[in-house]
């Protein structure tokens, strides 16, 4: 939704929107509410809470689930209310593997009701065909209607859900937003892949601040300042692998890492764990010198490392620390946690079903 500016006009159905939104945002993931509680958390008036709450009743997006246990209180036990899980569902899509799609539907309470992972190569229209199919096989087996579709994907995303460049996907300027949409008749977000799964850590309690850096088939990074964001003028914050390496002979930091990783798998799968910690400490020493000047800058206390299955994040992290400890003069009052991703290779899937169950509440 596009902020109103200062001097527009908010017109009553705007306020209306925004205050059943409210509602229902409380009302999410609550057990023990009623509508007094409603109008005491939103501020709203009762008069305004009750009805808002009624009309959501009577639109089946909430129901009522019974009195109070109000035993040695006096006067009639209120009503508790709760988010009906059958209302709607969303689909939440992870492009972030170019060799397998994964796909979630999942109930407005969070409830993972069918989950796939489809090998495959996704590059071109073939990305694009794979991802139809597989929604169209969820929203087939979805016993409610789909009020949202969130995908993740690497590469750079402007707010229209157009994805400007994804190398690993050969899409330029593909509007894959508006192609779901028009495809299916659903609302449908896009995100960065890096960008969902910083948004799954943060919902998840991480703090306000706070940089990711996924490496996986690429390498790309997502940052929150105040708990926001940062999109970058062009959409393309975060994209920490066009890097160049002065002493890799100008090499992009992603194509080093890439073939970095290469040998690190190698090593593991011959048994060479020495090896294997070489190649991942070698990773980590280049992400720490790259982001010693980025955290300089932005004051940020929490870096998570989003790695690969595979890769072993504890080590890339130690190096990263030991990195950044050489190249950045942290005084007792600046602390730098280093840590592993929260959720694997679940972040991206997390991060954009819970972007589509908030549009869902925005505007159900």
């Amino acid at each position: 939704m596009i902020p109103h500016s200062q001097n527009t006009k908010l017109l009553p159905s705007d306020t209306r929107r925004h205050n059943r939104s409210l509602v229902l945002r409380t009302l999410y993931g609550a057990s023990d509410i009623s509508r007094a509680d409603v109008a005491r958390i939103t501020s709203l008036s009762r008069i305004t809470s009750s009805e808002l709450v009624n009309g959501l009743v009577e639109d089946g997006l909430v129901y009522e689930v019974g009195a109070r246990d109000s035993s040695g209180r006096p006067g009639k036990p209120a009503t508790l209310l709760r988010i009906n899980p059958r209302a709607f569902n969303v689909v939440g899509v992870d492009l972030s593997d170019p060799q397998r799609l994964t796909t979630a539907l999942v109930s407005i309470d969070g409830d993972t009701l069918h989950q796939s992972v489809l090998p495959g190569e996704l590059r071109g229209d073939a990305a694009f065909s794979a991802i139809v199919n597989a929604v169209a096989t969820l929203k087939g087996k979805s016993t409610a209607p789909l009020s949202a579709i969130a995908i993740g994907t690497p590469g750079v995303v402007n707010e229209e859900g157009t994805v400007v460049e994804a190398n690993n996907l050969d899409w330029r300027s593909f509007p894959l937003a508006r192609r779901v949409r028009e495809r299916f008749d659903v609302p449908t977000l896009v995100y960065n892949d890096a960008n969902a799964a910083i948004m799954a850590e943060h919902d998840a309690g991480a703090g306000a601040n706070l940089i990711l850096v996924r490496i996986g088939i690429g390498l790309g990074a997502a940052c929150l300042i105040n708990g926001e964001l940062v999109l970058g003028a062009n959409f393309a914050s975060g994209e920490l692998g066009q890097l160049r390496i002065d002493d890799r002979g100008g090499a992009r930091l992603e194509s080093v890492v890439r073939t970095l990783i290469e040998d690190a798998l190698a090593a593991l799968s011959r048994g060479d764990d020495d090896a294997a910690r070489k190649a991942q400490t070698e990773i980590g020493a280049l992400l720490g010198r790259s982001l010693a000047p980025v955290i300089s800058v932005l004051d940020v206390p929490e870096l998570v490392i989003d790695a690969r299955a595979g890769l072993d994040a504890a080590v890339i992290g130690d190096s990263v620390s030991r990195e950044i400890k050489q190249h950045l003069a942290l005084d007792s009052r600046r602390t730098l946690e280093i840590r592993g991703s929260s959720f694997g290779e679940g972040a991206v899937i997390r991060g954009v079903v819970a972007r589509a169950i908030a549009h869902s509440l925005d505007w159900a």
